[in-house]
């Protein structure tokens, strides 16, 4: 049984990351985003890519014409549900840097119901989407 993520933790600006990441630790996401919603994806947002280091998963946004919207998030506020008693024992994120980049922009994207997107990205569908998102809760 697929587990579903719990979301525990909050989000960070990265203007403010120091955290450096190597060109091969992360990937463009945005293409993939707007290939599986069509329709959800806010047209300010310009630029979402998953990043990692050694020990935390990030995505990043960019958005046109709105820096103040512009974020690195750390995804570790995601827990995988199935592990979360493991936690002192194991590392329970569902985002975990392990994986290969490839593999955490994988879940975000195929894993990761649209009402979970929009807990991790402020502003990543349009506010008719997340009308719709919500309303179908």
């Amino acid at each position: 049984m697929k587990s579903s993520p719990t979301f525990y933790s909050k989000k960070i600006n990265w203007q403010n990351s120091h955290s450096k990441m190597k060109e091969n630790s992360k990937t463009h996401i945005l293409d993939s985003l707007i290939s599986k919603y069509p329709t959800f994806v806010n047209p300010d947002l310009i630029g979402l890519t998953i990043l990692q280091d050694e020990k935390t998963v990030f995505i990043k946004s960019i958005f046109k014409d709105y820096p103040e919207k512009n974020a690195l998030e750390a995804l570790d506020f995601i827990a995988d549900d199935e592990l979360f008693e493991l936690e002192p024992i194991i590392n329970v994120n569902f985002f975990n840097p392990n994986r290969s980049v490839e593999e955490n922009a994988e879940l975000f994207i195929n894993d990761l119901d649209p009402y979970s997107m929009l807990m991790c990205i402020d502003d990543i569908f349009t506010e008719d989407a997340e009308r719709e998102i919500v309303k179908g809760l």
